[in-house]
């Protein structure tokens, strides 16, 4: 014997859109059943995200212990979500469907929610969750540094901001304006998150750090993660084989390095100063933010130091985060950007080529670097600091460079 309770005044819909209509879940009601516990029943109008908030008593008790067509792509048609209280020490106190409350929430596939989840283990296995509170063991959990890689949603589409600073050095201030949202990695790529894909990598630092699986992956080269493509010239393209194009294959996203725009636009998360905590930049408040001017020469396991706002981690210090752009400093940013002052530069993409004003021993062509290392000193760790430094097209075991993925929008 099931008990069914109507909740269609709980349900909510997300990305509504004057153009078309969005999609909706009707019919939706509650009941118990001894093999599956609390179910929810409900009516999908087409394929769409959707997510769920239990609560009991009026409160929100999260997501553990939920299964079912929810946190997902969810086809049209008749569909259920499952939730097992009895599983859960917190709420197995919950023994009636009219003891519990659900706020079912439809995202159009063109407007996801803020987090999406990246099975590394299980092909093409996406997850989607409203907010930081609802991701399946929390934020910190271990699994989104080696199995799995957690994005956080980037709301940058039509946002007009100032990029760089006043100073040559820091490649002058301009306006920018991205034109769309996209999802970044919370965290550093990991040794353990590559080793999924490429079964090989290895850290130059295993002989120092115990759990070096959770470190920043480094030590390859901007050819290896995306292959011989070019950028701007070929675009997202990446060469067959590549690390990125591996992720590609395995997920089904085309996933990629941030352009520096994108990177900056993230570290600064809706902030417009020098760091994105305020104004204390002495070299005390900086070494407890960021892993920098390291007195342990070495990268630390990703996360280990407090996120922005936007709840992304290590953006400085740690690892130098390698971007799309070619650098370029003085000049040559300056003819590119020199208008963006009172014109913002819609969607940068850097030089079109690398014969920059840079210059390396090597004479190899250089790629931005963004965010500062684990060795660097606490004045670069700013939202706007860029180094060319080392960051070499072609040069593998760089112990101070690595890697953030970022998604676009539309994700697939």
């Amino acid at each position: 014997m099931r008990k069914k309770k109507s909740i269609i005044g709980l349900i909510a819909v997300a990305g509504l859109a004057a153009a078309k209509a969005a999609p909706l879940a009707t019919g939706v009601s509650v009941f118990k059943t001894e093999a599956e516990g609390i179910v929810v029943s409900y009516n999908l109008s087409e394929d769409a995200i959707v997510t769920a908030d239990f609560m009991t008593n009026g409160v929100s008790v999260g997501v553990v212990e939920v299964g079912g067509d929810v946190n997902k792509v969810v086809s049209s048609g008749e569909r259920r979500i499952t939730w097992r209280p009895d599983r859960s020490p917190d709420h197995s106190r919950v023994m009636a469907a009219d003891e519990v409350g659900v706020k079912l929430t439809v995202w159009p596939k063109t407007n996801p929610p803020d987090w999406m989840v990246v099975d590394l283990m299980v092909k093409n296995v996406l997850q989607f969750y409203a907010t930081s509170n609802d991701v399946p063991g929390g934020v910190g959990s271990r699994q989104y540094k080696t199995t799995k890689l957690l994005m956080r949603r980037i709301p940058a589409a039509g946002v007009e901001w100032r990029m760089g600073k006043e100073n040559y050095n820091y490649g002058y201030d301009h306006y920018v304006k991205l034109s769309s949202d996209y999802y970044m990695c919370v965290y550093q790529l990991t040794l353990r998150q590559a080793y999924c894909i490429n079964k090989t990598s290895a850290s130059t630092f295993s002989d120092v750090v115990d759990d070096y699986w959770v470190l920043p992956l480094e030590g390859i080269s901007w050819r290896t993660m995306r292959g011989g493509a070019d950028w701007p010239a070929d675009g997202h393209t990446v060469g067959d084989g590549c690390l990125i194009d591996g992720f590609r294959k395995w997920t089904g996203l085309e996933l990629d390095l941030p352009t520096s725009a994108q990177w900056e636009f993230a570290a600064r998360a809706g902030t417009s100063g020098e760091v994105w905590w305020g104004a204390d930049v002495s070299d005390a408040k900086v070494k407890g933010m960021a892993n920098c001017a390291s007195a342990v020469g070495h990268p630390v396991e990703v996360g280990s130091y407090p996120p922005n706002p936007w709840g992304l981690y290590d953006m400085y210090g740690n690892i130098i985060e390698e971007c799309l752009d070619y650098c370029c400093f003085g000049s040559v940013y300056q003819e590119l950007y020199g208008n963006a002052p009172t014109v913002a530069v819609s969607d940068p993409e850097g030089p079109s080529s690398g014969e920059c004003n840079v210059t390396v021993a090597t004479g190899e062509r250089v790629r931005v670097g963004r965010g500062g290392g684990f060795s660097d000193a606490t004045s670069s760790m700013r939202s706007h600091s860029v180094t060319g430094a080392n960051v070499h097209e072609y040069k593998e075991s760089n112990r101070w460079i690595g890697y953030r993925l970022v998604c676009p929008l539309p994700w697939r």
